[in-house]
C-alpha cells in the first residue's frame, strides 16, 4: 500500500531518470515497469543490491534499471541528476535526517520531485507502543534478550519542516498502514491486524489510526 500510495505521488516518469535511495531488495521496481522511466538505485547493504539486481534481471530491464552500492548521506551522483528521488523506509534510520535530505537535493533537478515516508507519531498503535515501552524493555532484560531498536517517527507538521526549512514546496501527501486494531492486536495477532489495516487503507477517513506518513514536495527551481 505505501509503494501505491508513494507512485502515485511520483506522478508521470515516462522519459524521465528517479533515484530510490536505500532501495533496499528492489521492491519497488516491479511498481513502476508500467512508466518507461531510467531507475537507479543504491543500498548501503551488498546483499540487498544483488537482489535487487536480480530482481531487474528477472523483469528484463537491465537497459533502463540500474543498482549500486552507496551511502545515502553521500550519494555518488553529480549535482542535479534526477527528476524525481524517493525514499521510502529510510530516514527513521538516522540520526540526522537532514544530511540525507540536503544530499537529495543536491541531485535532484531544480522543480524536481522528492517522495519520502516516516512513521507517524501518536497514531493510536504508536501511543500504545510508548506506554508499554518500560515495561517491555524490564522484561527482555528478564530473558536475556537485547534492547528493542527504537526508530525515528514524527508528526506530520514536524516531517513537512524538515524539508520546508531546504525551501522545498509540499505538493502531496498520504498516509498509510491504518492500524484499526492496533498494539497489542499488532503484536499477538499480525494476520489479524494487518488485515484490518490492508482493508482500512482502502477506505477514505481513517488517518487519526495511520502509522505511516508519504510527503511529496518539490525542489525550489
Amino acid at each position: 500500500e505505501r509503494r501505491r500510495k508513494a507512485v502515485e505521488l511520483l506522478g508521470d516518469l515516462n522519459g524521465r531518470t528517479l533515484l530510490d535511495v536505500g532501495c533496499g531488495s528492489g521492491a519497488l521496481i516491479e511498481a513502476l515497469t508500467s512508466q518507461q522511466v531510467e531507475y537507479h538505485g543504491i543500498d548501503y547493504v551488498p546483499q540487498m543490491v544483488q537482489h535487487a539486481r536480480a530482481c531487474i534481471e528477472a523483469l528484463g530491464l537491465g537497459h533502463r534499471y540500474h543498482v549500486s552500492i552507496g551511502d545515502a548521506e553521500s550519494l555518488p551522483f553529480p549535482a542535479s541528476t534526477f527528476d524525481a528521488v524517493i525514499g521510502l523506509g529510510l530516514l527513521e534510520y538516522f540520526d540526522e535526517p537532514q544530511r540525507v535530505i540536503q544530499e537529495t537535493l543536491r541531485v535532484v533537478k531544480p522543480g524536481g520531485r522528492l517522495i519520502f515516508s516516516i512513521p507517524r507519531s501518536f497514531s493510536p498503535d504508536d501511543l500504545l507502543v510508548r506506554s508499554t515501552g518500560p515495561l517491555r524493555a524490564a522484561v527482555r532484560r528478564m530473558i536475556g534478550q537485547t534492547p528493542q531498536v527504537n526508530h525515528g517517527s514524527y508528526t506530520r507538521k514536524a516531517f513537512q519542516r524538515l524539508f520546508t526549512h531546504f525551501g522545498c514546496q509540499v505538493v502531496g501527501e498520504r498516509t498509510y498502514k491504518k492500524m484499526i486494531l492496533p498494539y497489542p492486536v499488532s503484536r499477538f495477532w499480525p494476520r489479524l491486524a494487518y488485515g484490518a489495516a490492508a482493508w482500512a487503507d482502502r477506505k477514505k477517513g481513517l488517518d487519526f489510526f495511520a502509522t505511516g506518513y508519504i510527503l511529496a514536495c518539490t525542489k525550489r527551481a
